[in-house]
């Protein structure tokens, strides 16, 4: 009688163990991942480590939200965060981290869907995080794009963005004229000026700041020792290139006169300055860039000009030991034969072509564009053209 009740007992509990087990195991099974699942996953990107090695910077990025600047100190492993924070960098040794800080997305998104024009969109801020501070990041609302020290110095610069023209008020039709009016003069040349905007240079260790107005470009050497900016105005009595001194809190002119200065530049060893302009044939029918260079060791500080053959369309760019400046180089453009008859907009094409007439069409904008690469040895003083109609690409370290 015992054992038949102890045989009972322990059949009812295997049986319950068995039950247990598969329901566990049902229970512990991977389960399929849903489709929503993958809109709360996020990314860690733009990560970047402190110079000293003791902070490390990333933006966490999930799909369908705004992402989120995270600075963490490694040794405590206490972190710092900023909603829509993104691209971040460390300045000052590390001991500041700037970054751009988004617009909402939703808010670009509804612009997006209302096809708002790209002046009427929501525009970035850009963001700076004191790490020696408790304090909240500092946060300036539409920034258009910012310059620093990559080897030390706390010096930064960052421009504005443009404000938006306004638009022409609406004119009453005109009388009619008893006498025919002429028809207009065929415009011969584009000289539309780059926008410009507000310049703001600040020290970020102090409180010296300096705001220039009417700014289009802006660069600043590695060691953060020069600013280099080019200011435009409408009339051209402000136009030029200047260089700020941050060590002395000193500007100096370096090229005035009417005309457009661009694509600016400075050595990574931050002795030289380059850059474009038109200025000495801005009064032209046809005026065409040339490269300027400014010894920036040598006081006064002065642009010269050393090749009258530059091209906007092409970047310029020193090489690693600053001794020679690359850059595009086209042929002087020839102005439009004088009293010749508006031209009309025909496509031209044969069979005989090697490139269809559609992508004919679709790269026409490219090749007008077009810049054969340049170089001018600094020590030589020489300019030599790399790049032909036979060589179309070059690449160069």
């Amino acid at each position: 009688m015992h054992t038949f009740w102890h045989r009972r007992v322990s059949a009812l509990l295997a049986a319950a163990f068995v039950v247990s087990s598969a329901a566990t195991g049902q229970a512990n099974s991977p389960q399929p991942v849903g489709y929503k699942a993958y809109d709360g996953w996020s990314d860690a990107r733009a990560t970047t480590l402190s110079p000293d090695g003791t902070h490390l910077a990333y933006v966490s990025t999930p799909e369908d939200a705004d992402p989120t600047l995270i600075v963490r100190t490694l040794a405590s492993g206490a972190q710092r965060t900023q909603l829509r924070g993104s691209a971040p960098v460390f300045a000052g040794d590390g001991r500041f981290v700037l970054f751009t800080h988004l617009a909402p997305r939703k808010e670009i998104d509804a612009a997006v869907i209302a096809e708002k024009p790209a002046s009427q969109q929501p525009k970035s801020g850009f963001g700076m995080l004191d790490l020696r501070s408790s304090a909240d990041a500092e946060i300036v609302s539409d920034v258009k794009s910012y310059v620093y020290a990559k080897q030390h110095g706390t010096v930064i610069a960052y421009l504005a963005e443009p404000k938006p023209s306004p638009s022409p008020a609406a004119s009453a039709s005109p009388a009619a004229s008893a006498s025919p009016t002429p028809s207009p003069k065929p415009k011969l040349s584009d000289k539309t000026k780059p926008p410009s905007s507000l310049l703001t240079i600040r020290d970020l260790a102090g409180t010296a700041k300096v705001t220039v107005s009417n700014v289009s470009d802006v660069v600043e050497s590695e060691d953060g020792s020069f600013i280099a900016y080019a200011t435009q105005s409408s009339s051209g009595k402000d136009d030029g290139v200047h260089v700020y001194d941050t060590a002395s809190g000193t500007t100096s002119d370096v090229l005035t006169g009417a005309g457009r200065y661009r694509n600016l530049a400075i050595a990574r060893d931050g002795s030289s300055l380059a850059f474009l302009s038109d200025v000495s044939t801005y009064a032209n029918d046809v005026p065409h860039d040339a490269l300027y260079l400014v010894n920036l060791h040598v006081k006064p500080l002065a642009a010269s000009k050393v090749v009258d053959r530059g091209n906007n369309n092409g970047d310029v760019a020193f090489s690693e030991d600053g001794k020679r400046v690359f850059f595009g180089a086209a042929p002087m453009p020839t102005p439009m034969p004088v009293n010749t008859p508006h031209p009309f907009k025909v496509d031209i094409w044969s069979y005989r072509d090697s490139v269809l007439q559609s992508q004919q069409r679709h790269d026409a904008d490219q090749d007008r564009k077009h810049t054969d690469l340049g170089v001018y040895n600094l020590k030589k003083g020489k300019f030599f053209q790399l790049g032909s109609a036979a060589m179309r690409i070059v690449q160069w370290n």
